[in-house]
């Protein structure tokens, strides 16, 4: 492919090489990573969910496999879901299935659609085909930014309204609805005062009353995206209730003549008795790329620091990612990263050391993470 798929949603990114079942009226199509790291880290300390470790791997969660089913139950109705199988850390839920998308859509008119069940949540630029590794240039989009949330999905409705105007399409969605989800805390020790915390922690929370909007206006070439969303949350395991958070973000994206650019700023906000869980943050990072018939060398700088409450539990680091996307053949691309990693520590910090965490499992100065991939869509 010529040029990276940009501002699209991933039935959009998918349909590129859809398969139409006449005889039911499906359209089947999907996409595939096969991802494979390498961390230099001397002490094996594992990296953001468990996508490096000093251990060359092939099975974390950048391997995946999704299949997308859609169907027109009528002229105004129609049924989407997505199945995604991916790899990790757990060897019984290895590459075992389930529905990351699967909802009922309305057409109110051409230009208005109402979705009912569960839908991808807007949180990002990328967010609805973030796992479709052949829409963008990296092998995985900047941890910095698409760690901050870890809820992928929304169990309620949307509505979307898209138009053009002009040359320019434009796109405004309004959410609500509620999820239960899991997350990664990096300092979960209950005597966090005195000891750290050793390893990452699993734990589950609810969110309800989520009420949202995603909107963008772009182009062939340029697209604009500004997102935000407030919702209650629930983290039982802590005595965790009824609290409020938010979560926005702006980005950007080019692609004109051989340049190639991203850039993306986040802000999660919650109250103080949050903290532990989800801690004030702000993230960013800018992608610079220059296209070179089907090579794509790029370098990515990204940072991830305190937000608003300069909490203790506030994850700070900072990387350059260089890389290099090919697309060697038609709806196919080899990729190849070296991402620089290096963690922050404040003297309040509760870490022992001279370390912080960022996005290691434990305190860690730095490490250099090589990651190679080969991503597919059919």
């Amino acid at each position: 492919m010529n040029r990276l798929l940009t501002s699209l949603s991933l039935s959009a990114v998918l349909s590129i090489a859809s398969i139409n079942l006449d005889a039911a009226e499906v359209e089947v199509s999907g996409y595939f990573s096969a991802i494979g790291t390498y961390s230099d880290n001397e002490d094996n300390i594992d990296y953001y969910n468990n996508t490096a470790t000093k251990n060359v791997r092939f099975d974390g969660p950048d391997s995946r496999i999704g299949i997308q089913f859609s169907a027109a139950i009528n002229q105004r109705m129609s049924f989407t879901t997505v199945l995604e199988a991916t790899g990790g850390e757990q060897q019984d839920r290895q590459f075992g299935f389930e529905a990351t998308w699967a909802y009922a859509g309305y057409q109110i008119t051409p230009d208005l659609e109402l979705r009912m069940g569960k839908v991808k949540l807007p949180s990002f630029m990328i967010s609805d085909y973030a796992e479709v590794g052949y829409a963008y240039p990296w092998i995985r989009p900047p941890e910095e930014v698409y760690s901050t949330n870890p809820m992928k999905a929304l169990n309620g409705l949307d509505m979307l309204y898209s138009t053009n105007l002009g040359s320019w399409n434009f796109l405004f969605q309004l959410y609500g609805g509620s999820n239960n989800n899991t997350a990664v805390t990096h300092a979960p020790a209950a005597d966090y005062s005195s000891t750290p915390a050793q390893k990452d922690e699993t734990f589950t929370f609810v969110t309800r009353n989520m009420l949202g909007f995603n909107t963008s206006i772009g182009n062939d070439i340029f697209n604009f995206r500004v997102g935000y969303f407030e919702t209650k949350v629930d983290v039982p395991s802590m005595g965790l209730e009824d609290l409020m958070g938010s979560f926005g973000g702006v980005g950007f994206n080019l692609d004109w003549q051989n340049i190639v650019i991203y850039s993306e700023f986040i802000r999660r906000e919650t109250v103080e008795e949050m903290e532990m869980a989800f801690p004030d943050q702000d993230a960013h990072y800018t992608t610079l790329g220059y296209r070179i018939g089907n090579f794509l060398p790029h370098i990515t700088y990204a940072r991830i620091d305190k937000g608003k409450d300069d909490s203790i539990f506030a994850l700070k680091q900072e990387s350059i990612k260089t890389g290099l996307r090919y697309d060697f053949e038609e709806n196919a691309a080899l990729k190849f990263e070296v991402n620089y990693v290096k963690t922050d520590r404040d003297p309040g910090d509760f870490t022992t050391g001279d370390y912080g965490y960022g996005l290691f499992e434990s305190p860690t100065e730095k490490a250099t993470i090589y990651s190679l991939g080969v991503d597919v869509i059919f």
